[in-house]
């Protein structure tokens, strides 16, 4: 089964609006109230029709609900989808009561009108196609924006119920049996009269007088009440068309205001040729350093000295000349003991010797002490030339130092006029991207179109306050006709809520005690047949929505969630709000797989991911991606994610 298009003629905001769908995902982006809500509802009510609920409440009547403003007519739309390799058309409008009600089945393809009548039992076409009631749909099939409500009725019941295999497993069922015949016994005493059924005919009929005196009111009033629709909706309009008119001179005030700014922006573009002038002297100016960048100098010799061991001998021969003289006095004395002319000779020769010794050790002295102060003068030239060679070094590389020093400070002051440079330019932009001369032809222009927009402004306020005027005339005479009265609709709906109310009160206490023998074994089928099959989806499911956050997942008969995280099983309402949606919506698929299996027939999104992050968006949205590969799925959403 798959939707193909739909026209909606008029349905609550919606009015003649048309949609063609396609196969896999179908997603409709649209700002919050455009009505997305009220296409899903518009989807529902083609299959299943709308009921003509007289409750006050509004999210309890979609009659009242989604009739449009002020309607004369019939509202509604039609719809084609295929089912079963054939293609339907079916076309329902609502009137004001279930007999004005429409609704016609035509085979598309032939155009043969296959259904006509007031409405079509209750929803049956909806029951063929999907087997499941309205009520069960919207639990089902449909997941709004709010936070999802999944729960069981008979329809779910029933469905799942396919699913279930006999078992012979027993269990006790006291406590629910004595609830129930607690409970059978709020409706109706087993004695004498009292009870919940007695009390709601008895207020029903006093509802009834006072309906009747209502309806006599409703006549005198009726006139005033369309008086006050005309006079609103006129108001409506011309307050519109006073706010775009106002949104326009804002617009054209806010251009008129950056025209104000046109001698800054004068300045502004001198700047900017003063920045780039300086831009061009520095570069120019590293230009030239990069090019005279000075060599580094060479490293210093150390000075070569001489050592004074180079200047060789002092003396030394003055040792030989002692032993010589010491030999002439012996021999001297060897003259005067044994021969005189021996020890003569002696004493000459040896006496000669040392003084010849002594005289040469002079001259070796001598010569030494020159060769000494030689060196020490080579020696000082050589440390003076060193010292001159070291100057000479530091001077060198402080001139490097210098000029590189001077080249990182230009290509500082260089890189701060650049960042200066691209401010202003980029401040240019921002206040006249097309420069100043476009802004005073803008200005002339603006400025009679602000005149203009400010007499049309003038002349709506004057019409709204004559709306205003005569519509609060007509409340205030309306409000003294309506004081103390009750709307016949809402006495209506009490009616109707007091007969609902006795109904199922007497359908709720004649099955009460043939619940209580039947609950056992119903709920012990239905639990053996769908659960094991059901969590084993849902635990699937939710581990891909959830990034697999959550350690284990179980759901019981009741549709109740228990979670594992850290290692104990907790209800989901500990949990955020965004978690509890990612849990319902991981249960709301897992229940259609297990009630649909492969066979998932639609699958309808209002905006249901509003508290959902990125993250767990994105896996959401891959999980509907793996299920419009063989499902038709509508997305409702206002965000662009």
């Amino acid at each position: 089964m798959k939707l193909l298009s739909l026209h909606v003629d008029s349905f609550g905001k919606l009015k003649d609006f048309d949609y063609d769908f396609c196969d896999g995902l179908n997603v409709l982006r649209r700002h919050n109230g455009f009505g997305k809500s009220t296409l899903a509802t518009f989807i529902k009510a083609m299959f299943y029709g709308i009921g003509s609920s007289k409750k006050a409440d509004l999210a309890q009547n979609d009659h009242k609900h989604f009739q449009p403003f002020n309607a004369t007519t019939k509202f509604g739309g039609s719809m084609r989808f295929e089912h079963s390799g054939r293609v339907f058309r079916v076309e329902r409008f609502f009137g004001n009561t279930p007999k004005e009600h429409t609704f016609k089945l035509f085979d598309d393809t032939t155009n043969k009108l296959l259904q006509n009548g007031v409405e079509d039992g209750q929803g049956e076409l909806g029951y063929r196609i999907f087997g499941i009631d309205g009520e069960a749909f919207e639990r089902c099939l449909y997941l709004p924006q709010k936070e999802v409500v999944v729960a069981s009725n008979d329809s779910f019941v029933q469905k799942l119920s396919n699913l279930a295999e006999n078992s012979s497993e027993q269990n006790n069922c006291r406590k629910a049996c004595e609830a129930l015949t607690k409970f059978y016994k709020i409706f109706r005493l087993d004695k004498g009269e009292g009870g919940l059924l007695f009390e709601l005919k008895k207020k029903r009929e006093q509802k009834q007088r006072q309906l009747e005196e209502n309806k006599a009111v409703q006549r005198k009033i009726d006139f005033l009440n369309q008086s006050i629709l005309t006079t609103t909706k006129n108001l409506m309009d011309c307050d519109f068309k006073g706010q775009e008119i106002q949104r326009r001179l804002q617009l054209t005030e806010q251009k008129l205001a950056q025209t104000n700014n046109l001698s800054a922006i004068v300045a502004l573009e001198e700047r900017i040729k003063q920045r780039q002038q300086e831009e061009l002297q520095l570069s120019q100016e590293l230009d030239g350093l990069e090019k005279t960048q000075p060599p580094a100098p060479e490293a210093v010799q150390p000075a070569q000295m001489v050592a004074k061991e180079q200047a060789g001998k002092n003396g030394g021969l003055a040792p030989f000349a002692v032993i010589a003289f010491s030999l002439a006095v012996a021999f001297l004395a060897l003259g005067f003991g044994v021969n005189i002319l021996i020890g003569a000779i002696g004493a000459v020769v040896f006496g000669a010797v040392g003084a010849v010794l002594l005289v040469l050790n002079a001259k070796r002295k001598k010569e030494y002490a020159l060769r000494l102060q030689e060196i020490e003068k080579g020696n000082e030239l050589a440390q003076k030339e060193y010292q001159v060679a070291v100057e000479e070094y530091q001077r060198k590389e402080k001139e490097v130092e210098d000029h590189r020093e001077k080249t990182e400070s230009a290509r500082t002051r260089l890189s701060a006029v650049k960042i200066a440079l691209a401010d202003l330019l980029s401040q240019l932009t921002a206040l006249a991207p097309d420069g100043s001369e476009k802004l005073l032809q803008e200005e002339k222009s603006l400025k009679v179109l602000q005149s203009d927009l400010r007499q049309q402004l003038e002349k709506i306020s004057q019409q709204c306050v004559s709306y205003k005027n005569r519509l609060a005339e007509d409340k205030k005479e309306l409000a003294l006709r309506e004081e103390n009265f009750v709307l016949p609709s809402d006495t209506e709906g009490e009616i109707e809520n007091l007969t609902e109310q006795i109904t199922q009160g007497q359908i709720k206490y004649s099955c009460a005690k043939k619940a209580v023998e039947l609950l056992l074994q119903a709920k012990e089928n239905l639990t053996k047949g769908y659960l094991p099959k059901l969590n084993v989806l849902f635990n699937k499911n939710l581990s891909l929505v959830s990034n697999f956050e959550f350690e284990e997942a179980t759901v019981d008969a009741n549709f109740t969630v228990l979670l594992r995280q850290g290692g104990q099983m907790r209800e989901t309402g500990y949990l955020s709000t965004g978690c509890r949606q990612m849990c319902d919506f991981a249960l709301r698929i897992s229940l259609m797989q297990c009630i649909y299996g492969k066979d998932l027939p639609l699958l309808v999104l209002d905006d249901p991911f509003v508290n959902y992050d990125d993250a767990n968006f994105a896996s959401a949205y891959r999980l509907l991606q793996q299920l419009s590969e063989k499902t038709q799925i509508l997305y409702l959403t206002c965000h662009e994610r």
